[in-house]
This record gives structure tokens, sequence and C-alpha cells, in this order.
């Protein structure tokens, strides 16, 4: 099973944002200095590269904002309610599905391999929240099916 924790990922998304706006950042300053050095071609060629590159960095910067804000005002108050739900519910939802006798063949077949794959972890992402999240909004859903 691929372990997926959706909050480490959209945390590590948005390092990776902000990383590139100071590298930009830093590229920027370095231009500015370097625009004044040199013959006319040059300081033409660096003012039509700041130029670019201040475009660039500005779209760069209201990406990550926007990143930002989507994690902070949208993302995380309704999946830290996801977790705490799955921290409240997980055990009972698990052993109702290990207990599920469905019509559907296709429907306990997806239930038995969610269970399996839960099992198959090693125990450190068993006990990690987002893991079992995952699991449990499977389980959750296929037990109304």
């Amino acid at each position: 099973m691929i372990v997926y924790k959706p909050k480490a990922d959209f945390e590590t998304s948005i390092n990776i944002q902000k990383q590139y706006v100071q590298l930009l950042k830093e590229y920027h300053a370095q231009l500015m200095i370097k625009k004044d050095k040199g013959n006319e071609y040059i300081k033409s060629k660096m003012r039509v590269e700041l130029y670019e590159l201040s475009q660039k960095l500005d779209k760069q910067i209201e990406l990550y904002d926007e990143k930002y804000s989507t994690f902070h005002n949208h993302f995380l108050p309704g999946y830290e309610l996801e977790l705490k739900e799955c921290e409240e519910n997980f055990d009972k939802i698990f052993k109702k599905a290990k207990n599920k006798k469905s019509n559907s063949k296709e429907v306990e077949s997806k239930i038995k391999n969610a269970l399996l794959s839960y099992e198959e972890l090693d125990d450190e992402n068993k006990a990690h929240i987002e893991v079992k999240n995952v699991i449990y909004r499977d389980l959750k859903i296929l037990l109304t099916l």
C-alpha cells in the first residue's frame, strides 16, 4: 500500500514553493547588482532578464500565498475534524468492517482489500493518524453500500 499523508504532503508542497520563491528572490538580487556592470548590450539584456524574472517571481509569490491560504483556511480546519472523527471511531469502524457480510461481492472484496492493506502496514504507519484516516474513510464509505 502506498502510504498517503495528505497534511504532510500539503505542507511539503508549501515548503517547496517557499524555497523556490526564495531562490528567485536571491537570483533577482544578484541580477540587480550585475545590471549596472558591463557594456550597453549586457545592461539591456540584464534589464530584460530582470523584468522577466520579476514577472515570474510575482506569479510564484501569488501561487505560494494562494497555496498557504488554502491550506490554513480551507483544508486544515476540515481535515482536523476528519482526523478527530477517525481517532474516536477508527476501532469501531474497523471491527464493523471485519464482521461485515455484504450482498455485493465487489463491496466485500474492497472491504477485505482495505483491511488487508492496513494490516500489512508497519507499526509506525498503523499508528499514524493520517494513514488510519485514509483507511477509515474508505471503510466508512464501503460500509454504507
